[in-house]
């Protein structure tokens, strides 16, 4: 079996990280059944999203010249979620178009004059890390590709100062559960609902 390797993904990946996001988000309907995908979702132009917006870290892993699995992940300053990278002129325009970008920078200076509607927050911001997603295909689980990413996103964040990251995992994927217990987190807060009818 050839040896994993995991990279920084980048645009070129698209299509085979497209197709791994749409793996796992089909996949979580097997313990979400409350959740829905809509018929003609665009997981290419999400990823696409991801990978621009400069706010996602996406490490892949690949065996060989395949891509098994990814990992992404966020930091939070404070209450927001920080920028990793800025995007280039031209992609915020492409994306946004010249009108949204004028707003933006006019609603951003106007923001800045005007004191913040908000009330003072009464906790120490703090620097946190985000795991917002890890997948690895069925067939290639149990062979350390997944513990890898984890431990390299883990690297990633102390190099960037973080001292605690957060991830989610639903309850009824207890194999998700016993993953992330082996990689040392645990619970400390649980997440509940209710769904009304109508």
């Amino acid at each position: 079996m050839p040896e994993t390797k995991i990279r920084p993904a980048t645009l070129d990946d698209l299509p085979a990280l497209s197709g791994l996001f749409e793996l796992l988000m089909r996949g979580q309907m097997a313990y979400d059944r409350l959740a829905e995908i809509f018929p003609e979702a665009d997981f290419e132009k999400l990823v696409r999203g991801f990978l621009s917006a400069g706010n996602n870290k996406i490490l892949l892993a690949l065996r060989g010249e395949s891509a098994i699995g990814f990992i992404r992940l966020n930091i939070y300053s404070g209450t927001g979620i920080k920028r990793l990278q800025s995007p280039s002129r031209n992609t915020l325009l492409e994306r946004l178009g010249p009108r949204r970008v004028a707003r933006k920078i006019l609603g951003s200076l106007l923001a800045r004059l005007e004191p913040p509607l908000a009330p003072p927050s009464i906790f120490k911001p703090q620097r946190t890390g985000y795991i917002a997603d890890l997948f690895v295909e069925e067939q290639n689980r149990k062979a350390g590709a997944g513990s890898e990413l984890v431990r390299q996103a883990l690297n990633w964040f102390g190099e960037n100062q973080i001292e605690l990251v957060y991830l989610q995992v639903l309850s009824e994927n207890r194999a998700g559960v016993e993953f992330w217990q082996k990689q040392g987190f645990s619970g400390y807060r649980m997440l509940m609902r209710k769904k009304l009818p109508g």
